[in-house]
């Protein structure tokens, strides 16, 4: 990373922000945001504090390099770093009528997500995705998406499971939280693969010093669903399934 612009799109991706959610700190457009960064026009002084200011990014790390990225995060084996992400993790992404944050969902259909695939998952498609609001009980960071759930592999009757058809309320989980362990007992997750595009299973193993994850399905029948590995490197967006609404007639 060479300069501040290199800094500021390592960070943003780090922290899961779209160049449309910079722009609302700025009030400005995330096209303006997006060539300000990668195209190098100068962003205004005032503009660079106030990201400085609201992703918490340390002055001293996006000037010259040196230190941690953020503030207030000494390294990654550190009781505060590890208090930070499980702090992060433990937040209940359920919404009702009596919260009051509003918070954008991304809506990714099938026709979509085939296109996103190919495309890398590139921000500028995500940012021109139909979307919703939702209202949370805290101000969330990081993105909001819904998917529609594909085949039965995670359906094993239970209340947990999640059937062919069901919409996926999903919450994203920032780059910077990938390198500590995830929290496999508490959520299922969805991967946006490479390869293999949409992918929602439980994590059976994750080693943390390789990125190495298996994955299990809830569905018993392991000759049709068997266990496999996956790497965090393969995937552009890991999100918690924090809601699954039902499709009309399925009851557990």
């Amino acid at each position: 990373m060479n300069d501040i612009y290199d800094r500021l799109e390592f960070a943003r991706k780090q922290l899961g922000y779209s160049y449309a959610a910079l722009g609302k700190i700025l009030n400005i457009s995330g096209d303006a945001v997006r060539k300000g960064i990668i195209d190098r026009k100068n962003l205004k002084p005032n503009y660079i504090n106030l990201l400085v200011n609201n992703l918490n990014i340390s002055d001293q790390w996006l000037h010259t390099g040196l230190g941690d990225m953020l503030n207030g995060v000494l390294s990654i084996n550190t009781i505060e770093y590890k208090k930070t992400i499980e702090d992060y993790k433990n937040i209940d992404g359920k919404f009702s009528e009596t919260k009051r944050f509003p918070k954008e969902v991304i809506i990714i259909t099938a026709k979509a997500g085939l296109n996103l695939q190919s495309n890398y998952y590139a921000d500028e498609l995500l940012d021109d995705l139909e979307k919703r609001v939702i209202y949370l009980d805290h101000d969330a960071k990081g993105r909001y998406f819904e998917i529609d759930s594909t085949g039965d592999s995670m359906n094993d009757g239970s209340i947990d499971s999640i059937a062919n058809g069901d919409k996926l309320l999903l919450r994203e989980i920032p780059k910077i939280y990938w390198k500590s362990k995830f929290h496999i007992n508490k959520w299922d997750f969805t991967f946006f693969h490479y390869d293999k595009g949409f992918i929602t299973k439980r994590i059976k193993e994750h080693n943390v010093d390789t990125g190495d994850l298996l994955l299990e399905s809830r569905n018993p029948d392991k000759d049709q669903y068997p266990d496999f590995w996956i790497n965090l490197k393969e995937c552009a967006i890991v999100c918690n399934v924090v809601e699954v609404r039902r499709q009309k007639g399925v009851y557990y």
